[in-house]
């Protein structure tokens, strides 16, 4: 059997409408602004900025940049709120910057292939 978009999505509103209390006190005008401005704003300056970049370079070339956004994250975390990344942290977005490096090369890094010994 074949479950389509749809009823993926009813279910997945359905259990987020189960969990919810019907005790529970409505969220503050102010959280529910903020939620909202998060939503419209941030989210059209990314699809802006995705759709001219995309303009200028390839798919597939553009999607390996998104593996930077943990490396931003972890930045921009300690530069403005002060938060000192874990050690893996730092690891992880080496890692992912190794990533985007070598997904980005063309080819253009070699790996040399260790020769014999001579004699």
């Amino acid at each position: 059997m074949s479950l389509s978009r749809r009823q993926f999505m009813g279910a997945g509103a359905a259990a987020a409408v189960a969990e919810t209390s019907p005790t529970a006190a409505p969220p503050p005008a102010d959280a529910a602004a903020w939620v909202g401005f998060l939503g419209i704003f941030p989210t059209a300056i990314a699809f802006t900025t995705w759709s001219f970049a995309l303009s200028r370079t390839a798919a597939g070339r553009l999607g390996s940049t998104t593996y930077l956004v943990p490396v931003v994250a972890i930045a921009l975390g300690w530069l403005v709120l002060r938060e000192v990344p874990a050690p893996l942290a730092v690891l992880g977005g080496a890692l992912c910057i190794g990533g985007v490096i070598v997904a980005r090369s063309r080819g253009a890094i070699r790996w040399r292939r260790a020769r014999p010994a001579e004699g």
